[in-house]
């Protein structure tokens, strides 16, 4: 999970986010990185362990990008990661015009229906009128 808070700097106190991880993530832990931009890393912030509830409070001191990350055990000890952490992955490509054009069958199929509702009130009009005209 992505944060994004629109502060800049320090608050010179801590503060506590609670975030819902959703109840299967019960027990496990959610590891808190800050993206330092002038490096370009992901690093340690805080973690904490997620309730029965799904509910995980974190500690950090200042507003940047977060990253959340749920794992079996606390992030903070960079002997964790395995050896592949030198190996770069590449993202999986994602398609954004995906949701630019996700309309585009609703509003074809109201216009549909438009259309019939138009048609089948023409045809009612006309044989209203061409009845009243044979009396």
């Amino acid at each position: 999970m992505n944060l994004s808070l629109a502060y800049d700097g320090e608050f010179g106190f801590t503060a506590t986010l609670t975030v819902n991880m959703e109840p299967k993530n019960s027990g496990m832990y959610a590891n808190l990185f800050y993206y330092n931009e002038q490096t370009g890393k992901l690093e340690f912030v805080s973690a904490g362990q997620i309730d029965s509830d799904g509910n995980v409070e974190l500690a950090f001191t200042h507003a940047s990008d977060y990253t959340i990350v749920v794992e079996a055990n606390i992030m903070s000890d960079n002997s964790q990661v395995d050896n592949n952490a030198d190996k770069t992955i590449p993202a999986p490509k994602t398609d954004d015009n995906i949701s630019k054009y996700a309309w585009n069958n609703t509003i074809i199929i109201i216009i549909g229906i438009c259309i019939i509702l138009i048609i089948f009130g023409a045809v009612l009009y006309v044989r209203k009128k061409s009845g009243s005209e044979e009396e």
